[in-house]
């Protein structure tokens, strides 16, 4: 965004850089007020969707096109994901949060402030079931989120019954605490961005489970490998329950996806 610079061209010599605070355009000062024009968004990649541009958060891309023969993301449910707590390096940039992000779920719509990320989720092969999926691109970064406003959608939140390869709970739904972003990540150059077809984005809600339930059973020494290599975990309980959601109007379907 263009917040830097000026917003008050009063004063100010013609073809100076001034702002009307969106991230959509760019301004110049002439005659005393500040122009803004619409940047051009696009990248040139029928992949990653029709282009627009949201004031808070600039250029982005809408749902692929999935019927594209090149774009077709692959059947079955989502791999499974190993995430790892992270910080910035050390001399790095810090991350800018991004306020007032509409969010929309399967339990409701919001508005929250996206701030930095707080973990790294490598997809991962679970006790041998997917040897391809350490070298698969789709990378997910846990943002922190604060919620600003929310509207709950009639979906329950107590006693949802949450099924998978580890056996089936009942959780109730506490807050949502954390936003995953498809990510591209390297150790080197900047990435030029995640390789399309992207997952979806994921609320994720804190969970408790549900009073008068069957509680999880421990699953111990579960082989787990990912493009860092393999560790050997303990499952102890169910902490989040995440969730497809549409980010600042990216897919709309996204709330209806499966789980």
């Amino acid at each position: 965004m263009d917040n830097q610079c000026a917003i008050d061209c009063t004063f100010l010599a013609d073809g100076t850089p001034c702002s009307d605070g969106s991230a959509c355009t760019t301004g110049t000062c002439q005659a005393g007020s500040c122009v803004s024009v619409p940047i051009a968004c696009g990248d040139g990649d029928p992949c990653t969707g029709e282009d627009y541009c949201v004031a808070v958060l600039g250029c982005r891309s809408a749902h692929p096109p999935l019927e594209h023969p090149l774009c077709t993301a692959p059947p079955g449910p989502l791999e499974p994901f190993v995430c790892y707590r992270s910080r910035p390096s050390k001399g790095s940039a810090p991350f800018g949060s991004l306020p007032g992000v509409p969010v929309v779920d399967r339990f409701g719509a919001g508005l929250v402030d996206v701030r930095k990320p707080q973990v790294l989720c490598m997809p991962a092969d679970v006790a041998g079931d997917a040897p391809e999926a350490p070298s698969q691109p789709d990378v997910l970064a846990g943002h922190q989120l604060r919620l600003r406003s929310a509207t709950p959608s009639a979906e329950p939140r107590v006693g949802v019954e949450v099924v998978n390869r580890f056996g089936a709970v009942h959780v109730n739904l506490k807050k949502a605490d954390r936003l995953a972003v498809p990510t591209a990540v390297t150790t080197e150059t900047p990435p030029s961005g995640p390789t399309p077809p992207d997952p979806d984005h994921l609320a994720c809600y804190k969970v408790a489970p549900t009073p008068g339930a069957p509680k999880f059973v421990p699953v111990r020494e579960v082989s787990v490998r990912d493009a860092f290599g393999t560790l050997t975990v303990d499952l102890r309980r169910p902490v989040r329950l995440c969730t497809p959601a549409s980010v600042a109007g990216h897919d709309p379907s996204a709330p209806g996806h499966a789980l």
